[in-house]
């Protein structure tokens, strides 16, 4: 079977990682974009030296390589956010304004204001 564009090559990638647990495609140039499937079920993606995207085995994506925070989905962080500024825009005081009983503060104005938009524009998740 014939790719155009593709052809075969008779030597490995000199920028391929060194082993024989890992099949590697992509370019050949020291800056390249290369893919790499290692045989503990990972995957790498790499651009030079710096890994971009890796997914482990256990299906975790890290974008930046081995990140080290998760990222929050944006429906979840809205909701929290939402109720935190209602909890806060309508919450009231008692006063006692002289003798007599007690009276609830009126709802002040809102003093959070509108939420901005907290998705990101270029990632996406489920």
């Amino acid at each position: 079977m014939a790719i155009p564009g593709l052809y075969r090559r008779g030597a490995a990638l000199v920028s391929a990682p060194s082993g024989s647990d890992a099949l590697t495609i992509g370019a050949d140039a020291s800056a390249g974009t290369r893919l790499t499937f290692r045989t503990d079920g990972s995957v790498r993606i790499t651009q030079g030296a710096a890994v971009v995207v890796q997914i482990d085995a256990d299906g975790t994506v890290h974008l930046g390589g081995a990140a080290g925070e998760f990222v929050a989905l944006a429906n979840l962080v809205t909701a929290q956010l939402t109720a935190l500024q209602s909890a806060y825009d309508s919450h009231t005081h008692l006063y006692a304004p002289g003798p007599g009983a007690p009276v609830p503060t009126p709802a002040p104005i809102p003093l959070v204001g509108p939420l901005g938009p907290v998705a990101a524009t270029k990632a996406k998740a489920t």
